[in-house]
């Protein structure tokens, strides 16, 4: 059987989240310029919920658009519970902002 390219791209992230969020002392991730979607980043949220030691991340130059690419990213700071740094430079946002960690 001949798997194409695209679905062993997403078991091989599956893995990674599932890796990702049974791993409790993982302090800084860089997944920049990886053309992630919204989609991945919904996914990426969700394995971080249990993440308590990350503190930076990285999800800069993926390709992260509009109302979408916003939403996804809002998700992913209200679920990275111990983010105190999130660059999200290199995508195109628009006019949508994900709100200052700070004010969480």
């Amino acid at each position: 059987m001949c798997v194409s390219l695209g679905v062993q791209l997403i078991i091989i992230f599956s893995l990674f989240l599932t890796g990702l969020a049974a791993n409790n002392s993982l302090i800084r991730l860089d997944l920049s310029s990886n053309s992630l979607g919204a989609h991945s980043t919904r996914a990426l949220a969700r394995a971080l919920t249990s993440q308590r030691a990350l503190t930076f991340l990285s999800i800069a130059d993926n390709v992260l658009r509009g109302e979408e690419g916003g939403i996804a990213a809002r998700v992913l700071i209200e679920c990275g519970v111990g983010l105190t740094e999130l660059l999200l430079g290199g995508n195109e946002l628009g006019q949508v902002r994900p709100p200052d960690l700070t004010s969480l």
